[in-house]
């Protein structure tokens, strides 16, 4: 950053110059992002006080900013949380980082309960591999009288679902269980709910900085096949014949291999019924089967 007097405006644009330099993507918006929050300004402040004079102590809180996004560190993780369908979620080493493909899920799970028995009805929900707590919490947040158990293998992640639960209000519906899937639970749910690791082993090192070096390996890993989650999910819940909606986030468009693993683990269901949910660019993101106990 310069020696010479900078304003709020100037460091937008020279934040953004710089990272385009270093190959970010969408350069002049991560910019505007990375130096509001930096500062802990709004959007508003940029809009009406553009020529506002940085401070040293501001540039070089800019500055440190700017040195770690340029190494590919995520902004979300930097400020510590990122926004979910409308909500802040609070992050940890151990939690992945919320993405807007996973709302696809959450606007699959309310399709089906608008066309049930509705929103205020007392849904039991399980969200296996729960991380943030994302997909529950903003399930119960949109479901007045749900309540939901909540699964991780890790115990961070399960502290970390807890504190996003107690931050957002419905830590009174909200359950957690340290555990590998469903593992010991009774599943008495009209719901399960999951975003399983689906990145095969061998293509980890591939992904983007951005995720390979900071979103933990455990929320990644799919195994050789990149199905080895929806395998073990789907062959606990056929163990325990359970009858209900199961509502998972796959890999772009692979509805395919994920619905053959469901059948070939002995879950029961309609093949012919099984719903699909596209994200915003268009791809197969979310599989809805109805299993039959």
């Amino acid at each position: 950053m310069p020696d010479a007097p900078l304003t709020l405006q100037g460091a937008v644009t020279l934040v953004g110059e710089k990272l385009a330099n270093a190959d970010i993507e969408q350069p002049a918006a991560e910019a505007r992002r990375l130096v509001l929050d930096a500062l802990e300004f709004d959007s508003v402040e940029l809009i009406r006080s553009p020529e506002k004079m940085l401070s040293t102590s501001q540039v070089d809180t800019v500055q440190h900013w700017l040195t770690r996004r340029s190494g590919g560190e995520p902004l979300a993780r930097m400020r510590g949380w990122q926004e979910f369908y409308g909500r802040r979620f609070e992050l940890s080493e151990a939690t992945l980082e919320p993405r807007a493909d996973t709302e696809t899920l959450i606007d699959a799970v309310l399709a089906k309960v608008d066309e049930s028995h509705g929103r205020s009805y007392p849904w039991q929900l399980l969200d296996v591999g729960t991380g943030t707590g994302c997909i529950a919490i903003t399930l119960l947040a949109e479901l007045p009288q749900a309540r939901a158990v909540a699964t991780d293998i890790s115990a961070q992640a399960i502290h970390s679902a807890r504190a996003n639960a107690q931050n957002l209000g419905v830590e009174t519906r909200f359950e957690s269980c340290l555990t590998d899937f469903a593992e010991g639970l009774s599943l008495d749910f009209d719901f399960v709910v999951s975003n399983p690791p689906y990145i095969k082993s061998e293509e980890i090192t591939a992904l983007q900085t951005e995720v390979r070096a900071f979103d933990p390996l455990l929320a990644l890993d799919g195994g050789a096949s990149g199905l080895s989650c929806y395998c073990k999910l789907s062959s606990q819940l056929a163990r325990a014949a359970w009858g209900g909606h199961l509502f998972v986030e796959i890999a772009a468009n692979d509805h395919v291999r994920v619905i053959e693993a469901f059948e070939q683990e002995g879950l029961k269901f309609k093949r012919e019924d099984a719903q699909l949910w596209r994200d915003l660019t268009g791809h197969v993101r979310c599989v809805a089967i109805e299993t039959l106990s």
